[in-house]
């Protein structure tokens, strides 16, 4: 499962100019074993995108459960949790967490409807039901006032050239070459 969404909630989470992936994973690793009641939610959850960034799943979905039990905004905690759930093909709890998540945003406003949404579809195309993940993704596009659906107009459905049409394109080769222009040289 994958979702642009949860790649843009996890560099949120991990922010700018916090040094070195490894070096900070080590630091916070350390105070996990060491001292895991002194770590803030936002702290697991900054520890969980850094083992998932380092392809450790199992490790950064147990950091997201720390990161819920230790008070993290619960939309955030389960929308994490169900990307990391699907990452590892656990479909079915992905989907109950993911329900968690819509239950929790509709107080805490941690994800977005859209985001939710999109995220349903990319489970859906992940257990193979393309009908559902084009139906979920279609509504989170059509929800997303900021996506460019939602305010350009809609577009003719594209038709197939005809047969002679593209045997004629074919033959006189691409079109910027019809058109009498080549890359890298400047427009007479």
């Amino acid at each position: 499962m994958h979702s642009p969404y949860f790649d843009d909630l996890c560099a949120d989470i991990r922010g700018f100019d916090l040094g070195d992936d490894t070096e900070l994973r080590a630091r916070l690793e350390t105070q996990a074993v060491l001292e895991p009641a002194t770590l803030v939610p936002d702290a697991w959850s900054l520890l969980a995108v850094l083992r998932q960034r380092a392809g450790d799943h199992h490790g950064a979905l147990a950091a997201v459960e720390s990161a819920l039990a230790a008070g993290a905004q619960r939309s955030v905690g389960e929308f994490l949790r169900a990307h990391l759930l699907g990452l590892l093909g656990r479909n079915d709890e992905a989907t109950r967490a993911l329900t968690a998540a819509a239950a929790a945003a509709g107080s805490d406003d941690g994800i977005a409807h859209a985001d939710l949404l999109h995220a349903e579809g990319a489970l859906a195309l992940a257990r193979g039901d393309g009908e559902t993940a084009v139906a979920r993704m279609r509504a989170g596009l059509e929800d997303d006032p900021q996506c460019s659906r939602a305010i350009a107009p809609p577009m003719p459905p594209l038709r197939s050239p005809s047969s002679s049409t593209a045997s004629r394109r074919s033959r006189s080769g691409p079109a910027w070459t019809r058109a009498g222009v080549v890359p890298g040289t400047p427009p007479a």
